[in-house]
């Protein structure tokens, strides 16, 4: 019997050591620094509503299914990287002209069961969020080495440039 109870006390040792160094190893963040949040299922902009701020909705949803590089509406357009592993360097950016006008908060970047939301701070007007590259689908790492799903959707929560009235 204490036989069988060190070797149990042994796993649960082992198994907290390799959960410990999985917490500790870093998810890959974006070009911008943004660590991503895993989301299981395949969200939308509406089941993001409170994550940053309680009172803080997404007036506006683009999502493109099965993007690939050069996919583009409303001025926002995805970049996917060649030669890289499936699932990474994964990018958008806005048109330059409507760069003011496109507020980016959130991106949903979707592959296999789950999706990675990068979630973009409250920037001044004039700082809005037009660009970011190197995101990736939500991977598992695997002996040492990230494993990621091919890109499923890509889904961008913003606001649009506000409504001012002509001769206002």
């Amino acid at each position: 019997m204490r036989k069988l109870v060190t070797t149990v006390a042994a796993i649960v040792v082992a198994g907290s050591v390799l959960v410990a160094t999985g917490a500790a190893v870093d998810v890959p963040t974006s070009y911008q620094g943004i660590a991503p949040v895993r989301v299981d299922g395949n969200p939308d902009c509406k089941d993001l509503t409170g994550w940053v701020d309680p009172n803080r909705t997404y007036s506006t949803q683009l999502r493109f299914v099965s993007p690939v590089n050069g996919t583009s509406a409303a001025g926002i357009n995805v970049a996917l990287a060649a030669n890289v592993a499936v699932g990474t360097g994964i990018g958008w950016y806005v048109n330059p002209e409507l760069a003011e006008s496109r507020d980016m908060r959130a991106v949903i970047v979707k592959g296999g069961s789950s999706a990675n939301v990068y979630f973009y701070p409250a920037r001044p007007a004039t700082g809005a969020d037009f660009v970011d590259g190197s995101m990736t689908t939500p991977g598992t790492l695997q002996k040492g080495t990230w494993k990621f799903p091919a890109l499923g959707s890509m889904t961008f929560c913003y606001f649009p440039e506000a409504y001012v009235p002509p001769g206002a």
